[in-house]
């Protein structure tokens, strides 16, 4: 007799799993690493491990402890001892070990017992068939079950013996050096998107003349493996002519107690920032640190609008607001990153008052904050006249900077038209360049200037 069961299948393994003690020959487990070498990235790590453990008698290496999100063409494992290497003949693993539908493949022709909510008695039984998520149960009552993974009642299949191996149900990798009798350290390295940093820069403006600037770091492992005994170093540039970096002991020496190193490295077109002494990055855990701070930053600043005369209609005049540029020497080389400006009120608090991107800047370089659009600042553009004369489409301009702020400003009118040929005839400024035109505006007053654009075809 045919009976169908609407309650899914839910194994539960009723046995115990055998494990493997702590040393033993050719078997290693990757949180117990001599020492790590994490290269951390926005995005991902290159890890680099050492351990001292040597092959078994037939050439095998064993490793666990892995995550199942690692990059699989990354991997490199080797031998070296004085100036010689030793590489595996063969390197093997098992994908997606934990995963449902080969487990209960692995039952079929097994000895199983149902139990339920809706089974009164556990009945004894042997798994017949099995296919994605529907599995079909000879009881021992001679009554035959088919049941469903996918209902979510509750019928689970149990049994008492040990039907796994620890390679069904754990992330293995095996690697044979045959008969090659490896010596020396065993160096493994590979590419995990478990591990990863972030990085925000924090601007704080006390007043005109003093600020100050910090860059928080925040290290993220996410996988399941502890990194301890760990040297670290973080990237920041263009990584594509360089995805596998890989430094030198003697370029990440360690200093003391764990805190951010004191001079950022240059990898050709990258920024190597190590930190001090050995770290632990523990499992599903984050650290927070300041990698850089400059204070008593002296900020030159300008109102910046940029314009695409040449676009512009013959509509009527138009009230814009210019973005404030902030700019300062960099004391030190900067990674690219997001900036939070936070200004202080005279009560002591801080007030967030924007956001900005920084640019890669070089030592020494001005680095560059745009800002968001000024509120106490506006500017009336007007078109007066417009001619076309040959081959140049030739406009006059009138513009007014209103300045509401109580103290002077710098404005900057920059025309980013691409066919801009010349600007001439500039009244109330001074050309900057050949596309830009600066004008000096006094505290709650305001600024007209003139002048002529001409633009190609």
């Amino acid at each position: 007799m045919l009976k169908y069961s609407s309650l899914p299948l839910l194994i539960n393994l009723l046995l115990c799993l055998p494990t493997t003690a702590a040393g033993d020959t050719g078997r290693l487990n990757l949180a117990n690493a001599d020492s790590n070498e994490i290269t951390l990235y926005t995005n991902k790590a290159l890890v680099t491990q050492t351990f001292i453990e040597l092959p078994d008698k037939k050439g095998k290496l064993v490793l666990e402890g892995f995550d199942s999100n690692w990059q699989e063409s990354t991997f490199l494992l080797q031998y070296t001892s004085a100036n010689k290497r030793y590489f595996p003949e063969r390197i093997w693993w098992h994908n997606d070990t934990l995963n449902r539908d080969s487990l209960y493949a692995k039952l079929v022709g097994q000895s199983v017992e149902l139990a339920g909510a809706t089974i009164n008695e556990p009945v004894q039984g042997k798994l017949l068939a099995y296919n994605t998520g529907v599995g079909l149960v000879q009881g021992n009552d001679k009554r035959q079950y088919i049941v469903d993974l996918n209902d979510a009642q509750g019928i689970r299949l149990t049994f008492n013996e040990a039907i796994f191996k620890q390679q069904d149900y754990t992330n293995l990798i095996t690697a044979e050096f045959g008969e090659q009798n490896p010596q020396g350290a065993l160096t493994l390295t590979y590419i995990s998107p478990l591990l990863h940093y972030t990085s925000l820069y924090r601007l704080t403006r006390e007043d005109k003349n003093q600020s100050r600037l910090e860059r928080l770091l925040t290290l993220k492992n996410t996988s399941d493996i502890d990194y301890k005994n760990a040297t670290i170093s973080l990237v920041a540039g263009d990584i594509n002519e360089n995805p596998r970096l890989r430094l030198e002991k003697s370029q990440l020496t360690a200093m003391s107690d764990g805190q951010p190193g004191p001079v950022d490295q240059r990898v050709g077109e990258l920024l190597v920032t190590p930190l001090n002494n050995t770290w632990s990055l523990q499992a599903h855990t984050s650290a927070q640190i300041t990698q850089f701070k400059q204070e008593n930053i002296k900020f030159d600043e300008h109102y910046l609008l940029e314009v695409y005369g040449g676009a512009y209609g013959n509509g009527p005049a138009v009230l814009e607001n210019p973005r404030l540029v902030l700019h300062f020497e960099a004391k030190a080389d900067l990674a690219a990153g997001q900036v939070e400006v936070f200004e202080q009120n005279k009560d002591g608090t801080n007030l967030q008052s924007g956001n900005a991107q920084l640019a890669a800047t070089i030592k020494g370089d001005q680095a560059r904050l745009l800002l968001g659009k000024a509120l106490t600042v506006r500017v009336d553009r007007e078109k007066t006249t417009s001619q076309q004369s040959g081959n140049e489409l030739q406009i006059a301009w009138k513009t007014t900077v209103y300045n509401d702020r109580q103290s002077p400003i710098t404005f900057i009118l920059d025309d980013r038209q691409h066919n801009l040929i010349k600007i001439t005839d500039v009244q109330g400024g001074s050309l900057k360049g050949n596309s830009r035109i600066e004008v000096k505006v006094p505290a709650k007053g305001e600024k007209t200037i003139r002048y002529r654009t001409a633009y190609g075809r």
